[in-house]
């Protein structure tokens, strides 16, 4: 059992449900390192490079005013290649 700082010395759980409620209060967001192609196992052939965003998710930041996120590459190894 630790005795540090307890607004640093969390467990899990109590990080856990931070996040949760983070999320639940707008707070935060949860975005995916991947493509929606490379999520259900569709990759490209020859790595190329490409945003893990996809329409919606460039809309969407657009409309909340958030960086378009078109320039993030996709967290996918076929995705390894230069922009």
């Amino acid at each position: 059992m630790s005795y540090g700082d307890p607004r640093y010395d969390k467990s899990w759980k109590q990080q856990a449900d931070e996040i949760a409620a983070a999320i639940a209060n707008g707070d935060a967001i949860v975005c995916y390192a991947k493509c929606e192609s490379c999520q259900f196992g569709c990759h490209y052939d020859e790595p190329t490079w490409h945003s893990w965003a996809g329409p919606e998710d460039i809309a969407h930041a657009k409309a909340t005013g958030q960086k378009d996120p078109s320039d993030s590459r996709c967290g996918c190894s076929c995705a390894e290649a230069e922009q």
